[in-house]
């Protein structure tokens, strides 16, 4: 890529920017014992050494508490022990997913961590750190001026990997895309041109055209404001999408990504009339 001024990170925020977000970390825990059989008094049972460690990790509150994004979240989400019924089981394993606000980096939290627990903690990575865009940033104030209105968000995306003020925008709801099983999607269907009329029907749409997607911005005229400002300010902006959904433990094409690809289409059209520059970077990576 040339030199970014500023990029839009194509996620789902209802088309309010999300100026912040979650760092990431995930840890496994590893209790060892010795086996013997569960029938008599023999081995030790490395699911109870384990216990006190969860415990531990369902009930501590950390104290730095951000506006923006809220606490730091430790969640126990997979366990692991045992061959058989009548086996003591010499290893339990755990895994734990951490979203870090930005009042502590990974480093620390994993440190920290490491010395309230008795189990083995290794850190997958500690590089997914919370990210974030100055509220006096201009794009920011644009949004703020037009009614939007900038907010935390709790999941993290290819915002953590960039090294250039960034912003999560787009259309639909993150809460859609992170629930157990995801419900199914209905999109407005209007041209593109008109896309961002507010007036419109709605119905199911599992394939969508990408000339009968709707965008679901405020208006064409706020939108058209934003753009207009948005592209005078800079030279070059990159749009970040990504291609990969988990649907009932399937790894499939998001419809999202029609979305934001006709998102795309659309900021380029407005380039016609200004000197600026328009990336389009496909992850592959389903960060979450």
């Amino acid at each position: 890529l040339p030199s970014v001024d500023v990029a839009i990170v194509g996620e789902p925020t209802g088309m309010q920017p999300a100026i912040a977000e979650k760092g990431l970390m995930v840890i496994d825990l590893i209790a060892k014992g010795k086996s013997g059989h569960a029938a008599r008094s023999e081995g030790v049972n490395a699911i109870y050494k384990m216990l006190d460690d969860l415990t531990w990790l369902r009930d501590y509150r950390f104290k730095r508490v951000s506006e923006l994004l809220g606490p730091t979240l430790m969640n126990v989400t997979m366990v692991n022990a045992g061959t058989q019924h009548n086996v003591v089981p010499d290893k339990c394993t755990a895994v734990v997913d951490i979203r870090t606000n930005e009042l502590y980096n990974n480093e620390e939290v994993l440190r920290f961590i490491q010395s309230h627990v008795s189990c083995e903690v290794h850190a997958r990575s500690t590089r997914l750190s919370s990210s974030h865009i100055s509220m006096e940033h201009p794009i920011i104030r644009k949004c703020k001026e037009m009614g939007m209105k900038p907010f935390g968000s709790p999941t993290l995306s290819d915002q953590a990997q960039m090294t250039f003020p960034s912003l999560k925008l787009g259309p639909g709801e993150s809460a859609r895309s992170h629930s157990a099983k995801a419900p199914s999607t209905s999109l407005s269907a209007v041209p593109v041109e008109t896309g961002m009329s507010s007036k419109s029907s709605t119905r199911a749409c599992k394939e969508p055209s990408l000339t009968t997607v709707k965008l679901m911005m405020p208006s064409r005229s706020t939108s058209s404001c934003l753009m207009d400002s948005f592209f005078d300010s800079y030279n070059h902006i990159a749009i970040s999408i990504n291609t990969e959904t988990q649907r009932e433990g399937k790894t499939s094409m998001s419809l999202c990504l029609y979305v934001q690809i006709v998102v795309f289409i659309v900021l380029s059209h407005h380039l016609a009339s200004h000197s600026s520059g328009l990336s389009l970077v496909v992850s592959r990576r389903n960060w979450n």
